[in-house]
């Protein structure tokens, strides 16, 4: 292994444990789709990205101009608001750009009694996080 990727592992290594209760506190927010909890989610990372020295754009979408769009496909669930979010780490170069798309809501847990573990505990289990 060349030098490089070394000292990436290592530094993965090195901060895992911090990574993972970030990821932790974010599962931790019940951000079911359409929920206010949802919003509070995207509030977290916004904050989290910018505590980490990226550039930030968190904007309020307008759901009814959306809409109105010809090509809207229409939402899977009542929505009051939504949030777009973009944190952005400006490079020292030109080499290639690296971009990591998703979401943080989720689909409604349903019975509670027929999970194994609570959906947003972040319980932490043989090197796992559930």
């Amino acid at each position: 292994m060349d030098d490089v990727a070394g000292r990436v592992l290592q530094a993965v290594e090195g901060g895992a444990a911090a990574m993972v209760a970030e990821i932790a506190g974010l599962v931790q927010v019940p951000s079911v789709s359409g929920s206010d909890a949802e919003n509070d989610a995207q509030q977290l990372l916004a904050d989290r990205l910018r505590r980490t020295g990226l550039e930030v754009d968190h904007w309020r979408i307008d759901l009814e101009e959306l809409q109105r769009h010809p090509d809207f496909p229409g939402m899977e669930v009542e929505r009051r608001e939504a949030w777009g979010l973009v944190g952005r780490l400006t490079g020292a170069g030109d080499g290639p750009t690296l971009m990591l798309n998703g979401h943080i809501d989720v689909v409604p847990t349903g019975d509670l009694e027929a999970w194994d573990v609570s959906p947003f505990a972040a319980t932490q289990r043989a090197g796992r996080l559930f």
